[in-house]
């Protein structure tokens, strides 16, 4: 098995801008790197002699270098398997999403489950909805199911239904909906939140040898996007996928893994807990859905949709059932993780989390994931409650017209960094990926421009941008305090990892508009170069 190369004896990394997100010092001359560390950082001319030490150099020849990107929120597995899966992302329409199954249905495997991914509804006419009986037509003695682009819907055909269980009597599971036909019935083949849970539960686990080969390949895809951390919302099979790599000395990244809740009673028995590993590998919080999302109208709001007046979206927990989960979690030492996109499963983890915040472990702290909505007078009380804003910039790119349809007015306050960050509240930033793509810059665009680089309208909610730096910060030295790793992550500082990445544009002095002009130079890995343009 093929290990990472040992960190080379010493890196001097000078003739650029250097920018180290450490306050203290937020700019220096040189860097100097031993042993897969940060050693010394400031003026060229003061540069350590140490005997014995053959240094490498790297010039940046006026690029800007800048430690290496964390993306703090990805379904890494999925992701990488996402390239043995059909993609509809590009699908307008139902015939459209069929033509695209018949084409690449040639280079999957000829029997088992028929898998694929990222057809999103708000692309298609308003006519065109998921029907078993479209995908029954091409697969009739296969079972296939296709997720939707935000991950809260499948689509599956009658097979799939049969082998879950699902038929005209099956009640919708709580925190789910199991769409049916308005004259039979009869189930649609269209399953959101909780409901598809009843499907997934019944998908061949992943081959082990496969995982780690997929893993292991798209490393590289991480690196040329300046990427050498993730916090991964992941499963307890992809952690094993992650452990054995990790054992080999094949892990080519540093991963905070984020476990199911479902899991939580068996972690809590043998005693495993939240920050559990080391630089390369830990455990972080436990994951629990308050609701489901933009795009599949499922995010749990205050007051109904703008669009469909009887909906307020769907709850996965009621508050006593999350409640009760935050306090066992707490109890077991765990942190938690939780997904709220509607305002009102905001206020719902708010308030779970106000109530147990005394309990709340120290060395891990907990988090709101995706925060898409928020009602101005919960921010404070966010605020309060002592857990982190973890958000993902770059959905905002894709989400702005779905938004202003479906939520309205209250749109104003999608995806508030600014206010968030003016209230004193934690913000790291991540991709969702394979939601969005791995890609940090993106990001910092989206947070700092809130449009589409082509988009003429200007900004979205102009008064919520925020500074270039503020942005980089969400994606480096704020993700560590998030991982609770401020003292060996984040910054360019001695004592710290060295991870870094080389950009090929100063994005701190040239127009915010001109943040996509950068592009990835050079990506180093425990004071290696691992990826050059």
């Amino acid at each position: 098995m093929r290990r990472l190369p040992k960190a080379p004896p010493g890196l001097l990394i000078f003739g650029g801008p250097i920018i180290t997100m450490d306050p203290a010092t937020p700019q220096v001359e040189a860097v100097a790197c031993l042993h897969g560390r940060v050693v010394w950082a400031g003026k060229f001319i003061d540069k350590p002699r140490i005997p014995g030490v053959r240094w490498d150099y790297l010039g940046l020849q006026g690029k800007l270098l800048l430690p290496a990107f964390c993306d703090c929120h990805t379904h890494f597995l999925f992701t990488v398997l996402g390239k043995c899966r059909i993609g509809l992302n590009d699908a307008t329409c139902v015939n459209n999403a069929l033509s695209i199954i018949k084409t690449e249905l040639g280079r999957l495997p000829k029997s088992g489950w028929v898998l694929g991914e990222g057809f999103d509804l708000n692309q298609w006419p308003a006519g065109d909805r998921p029907h078993k009986k479209y995908l029954d037509r091409l697969f009739p003695a296969r079972p296939a199911a296709f997720f939707s682009k935000d991950e809260h819907a499948l689509w599956v055909n009658s097979l799939a239904l049969q082998k879950a269980g699902i038929g005209p009597t099956t009640p919708d599971p709580d925190g789910g909906v199991i769409h049916r036909d308005r004259t039979t019935g009869e189930p649609t083949g269209y399953l959101t939140e909780n409901a598809y849970r009843l499907v997934w539960n019944i998908l061949p686990p992943i081959p082990t040898t496969q995982g780690k080969r997929a893993v292991r390949e798209s490393f590289i895809d991480a690196y040329r996007v300046g990427v050498t951390q993730i916090h991964d919302v992941g499963s307890e099979q992809s952690y094993e996928i992650f452990q054995s790599l990790h054992a080999e000395g094949a892990l080519g990244l540093r991963i905070l893994h984020a476990m199911p809740v479902e899991a939580l009673p068996r972690l809590a028995e043998t005693k495993v807990r939240s920050g559990l590993g080391d630089e390369f590998l830990r455990l972080g919080a436990v994951k629990v859905f308050l609701d489901g999302a933009l795009g599949s109208h499922t995010a749990h709001l205050k007051q109904p949709y703008t669009s469909n007046r009887k909906s307020c979206g769907v709850p996965t927990h009621t508050a006593e059932e999350f409640n009760e989960i935050v306090r066992r979690a707490f109890q077991a030492g765990w942190a938690v993780a939780v997904h709220a996109i509607g305002d009102a499963a905001l206020r719902r983890a708010i308030d779970g989390f106000v109530m147990h915040r005394k309990k709340m472990p120290r060395h891990m702290p907990s988090r709101i994931e995706h925060v898409q909505l928020v009602d101005p007078g919960d921010i404070e009380l966010l605020k309060k409650s002592g857990v982190i804003a973890s958000m993902q910039p770059s959905h905002l790119l894709s989400d702005r017209d779905t938004a202003i349809k479906h939520w309205g007015r209250r749109s104003r306050w999608a995806f508030a960094f600014r206010s968030l960050l003016d209230a004193g509240v934690p913000l790291v930033f991540g991709s969702d990926s394979p939601i969005e793509r791995l890609d940090p810059l993106q990001g910092i665009h989206a947070a700092v421009n809130r449009k589409q680089a082509a988009d003429p309208r200007g900004p979205w909610t102009p008064a919520e941008r925020i500074s270039v730096y503020e942005a980089v910060a969400g994606f480096t030295s704020a993700a560590a305090a998030a991982s609770g790793e401020t003292a060996a992550k984040g910054s360019i500082s001695p004592g710290k990892v060295a991870d870094f990445v080389v950009l090929s544009e100063n994005i701190f002095s040239r127009p915010p508009a001109n943040i996509l002009d950068a592009v990835v130079d050079t990506t180093v890995f425990r004071g290696k170069v691992v990826y050059r343009r």
